[in-house]
């Protein structure tokens, strides 16, 4: 699907972490190259260690490729996400942006760019996790373009069963209905409405015959699900894994044909389930929607992602004081990502951490609650 997934499956990283981490996060294609020494080092050691049956020469060839994938992924993602928001708030925290070249096709149509984002109702709250993909969309809104938030209400019933070990239990239907509620207004706070769609995947999902159940089951191979790395290990361990769990990501692509999407955005754990869409959507005669990945800000134990199941969130309708604690408790570790993705600012080298963290913490709570 392009040399971005292939440099994002293969060493199973982000494209803008792996290049980060060697020191070329803002390398000159053009420029000299033997800037990609170190960055095809640590590749030789990644693909020896995941790939044990690797010659040291293989592994060198698979390094260079995976590393000029990764650079030419980036050289026109870079360009084309910049032309697209208009701002470089959003293409700078970019990690995957598929098909390579696509957008730049896209925004040769002329008009506003329909750009879709699915939400969980499950939870009612918005944490800053979810309010750093929101601030990317705002952006987009600036813009021109027109954002589409698609309320799971019906793939709700199913779960989504992105890094999960186990299915997820059903919520009822005034639950849902409940938190969509909530969500879509604490939304608001970062969208603006007068661009904003609000949809939900019932409309179209509830309507569909058993016949057309079975048509958009055949545009998906049961080989292919199992790609899914959650389902995978799943397999592999012989735990249980139910038919609507990977009926999922069909539905969820089959979002993107009932509003005919150009774009969507995820996190980095949705980029199988974004891409499905775009194979679904071609399956409809619907030119594929364009994928893009954005990183996933850690929780406040500093290890695992922001998630309400997972109790290390910090919700942006949190009392000025808890959410002031909530910040100042973070490992030192999560300091970088915290001031990168939910300032937009580096992390000020004269900081001390604490120093860090207060200020870090006086600006979010600024933000959410003001002065």
């Amino acid at each position: 699907r392009g040399a971005g997934v292939q440099a994002h499956a293969c060493i199973g990283q982000p494209r803008r972490q792996c290049l980060h981490g060697a020191g070329i996060d803002d390398l000159d294609v053009a420029g000299d190259a033997g800037a990609l020494e170190p960055a095809v080092q640590q590749f030789e050691v990644e693909a020896v260690g995941v790939q044990g049956e690797l010659g040291a020469a293989d592994a060198r060839v698979l390094g260079r490729v995976r590393v000029l994938a990764c650079i030419l992924a980036r050289a026109g993602d870079r360009a084309a996400a910049g032309k697209f928001a208009g701002h470089a708030e959003v293409d700078q925290h970019v990690v995957d942006l598929l098909p390579f070249g696509g957008l730049e096709e896209k925004l040769k149509l002329g008009r506003p760019l329909r750009v879709k984002l699915g939400i969980d109702p499950t939870s009612p709250d918005i944490h800053l996790g979810f309010a750093c993909v929101l601030d990317r969309l705002a952006a987009l809104q600036r813009a021109g373009h027109t954002v589409v938030l698609i309320v799971g209400d019906y793939t709700a019933r199913i779960g989504d069963p992105s890094g999960r070990s186990q299915e997820r239990p059903v919520l009822g239907d005034d639950v849902l209905d409940a938190n969509a509620r909530q969500f879509a207004a604490q939304a608001f706070r970062v969208l603006d409405d007068a661009r904003t769609e609000v949809r939900y995947n019932g409309e179209w999902l509830g309507k569909l015959s058993y016949a057309e159940v079975v048509r958009l089951t055949r545009t998906m191979t049961v080989a292919r699900l199992l790609e899914r790395d959650d389902f995978a290990k799943r397999f592999a361990a012989h735990e249980p894994i139910s038919l609507s769990e990977m009926l999922y990501p069909l539905m969820q692509a089959y979002d993107s044909v009932a509003i005919e999407a150009d774009v969507e955005i995820g996190g980095t754990d949705q980029l199988y389930n974004l891409l499905a869409g775009r194979d679904v959507m071609g399956q409809y005669g619907i030119e594929p929607q364009i994928v893009i990945t954005y990183p996933l800000l850690v929780g406040t134990d500093g290890t695992e992602k922001m998630s309400k199941s997972r109790g290390n969130t910090i919700g942006i309708t949190d009392a000025p004081d808890e959410m002031f604690g909530k910040t100042m408790s973070i490992p030192d570790s999560a300091l970088s990502q915290w001031w990168e993705l939910l300032i937009g600012q580096a992390l000020p080298e004269a900081h001390e951490p604490m120093a860090a963290k207060l200020d870090l913490a006086r600006r979010l709570v600024t933000r959410w609650h003001g002065k």
